[in-house]
């Protein structure tokens, strides 16, 4: 279980690093690195979607599924809504 929550960890600081980089790859008009870094994300993002999967599998049962299922859902997408709302905010403020 401590090694899932360091695999988890790290995962979620490559996508933290591959989205603030992108930004970059516009500034020095770099389509293939661009290209690259959205396939390394893509693949990250995904590998961290099983490991989520996974838990969820390994930590309940059956017929809890449906609520950690919506919790989990519910949880992502505020989560979208507030992360974009704050990266506006701050694309305003900065640039």
């Amino acid at each position: 279980n401590y090694s899932i929550k360091k695999i988890t960890a790290l995962v979620q600081y490559l996508i933290l690093i591959l989205f603030s980089t992108l930004g970059i790859f516009a500034n020095y008009k770099s389509i293939l690195l661009a290209s690259i870094n959205v396939l390394l994300l893509a693949t990250i993002t995904a590998s961290h979607d099983i490991i989520c999967s996974y838990i969820k599998l390994k930590n309940f049962e059956k017929k809890e599924f449906g609520i950690v299922g919506a919790v989990s859902n519910t949880g992502f997408r505020i989560g979208i809504l507030l992360s974009t709302g704050i990266l506006l905010y701050l694309a305003e403020k900065i640039g």
